[in-house]
């Protein structure tokens, strides 16, 4: 529980009465906790823009960057695949809602 979560350091903790659930969203925060401590400013930034649905090329713009540089530093730390397994999960948990 949060005692054992404590101990871990863990930032998030997703408790819904499922050990299912529960078991699967804490695999997938473990990984993005471990991502997000090593990002700066500059990448919590456009991995913001980007989770907010906005175009890389938008955000390389109002970051004075290529696309290429935002594409490369979003892959590299892991944003890219913390998104899809992101919206993975949201369709997971959808289909549970919804009984499947």
């Amino acid at each position: 529980g949060l005692e054992q979560a404590r101990r871990r350091r863990r930032e998030v903790i997703y408790r819904v009465g499922s050990a299912e659930i529960e078991r699967v969203t804490g695999m997938v925060f473990a990984v993005a906790e471990v991502l997000w401590r090593r990002w700066n400013e500059a990448l919590w930034r456009r991995c913001v823009s980007l989770m907010n649905h906005k175009p890389m090329k938008e955000i390389a713009e109002e970051e004075g960057i290529s696309y290429q540089a935002v594409h490369k530093s979003l892959k590299r730390m892991g944003v890219l695949a913390l998104k899809e397994a992101l919206e993975g999960l949201e369709a997971w948990l959808r289909e549970k809602g919804d009984g499947s």
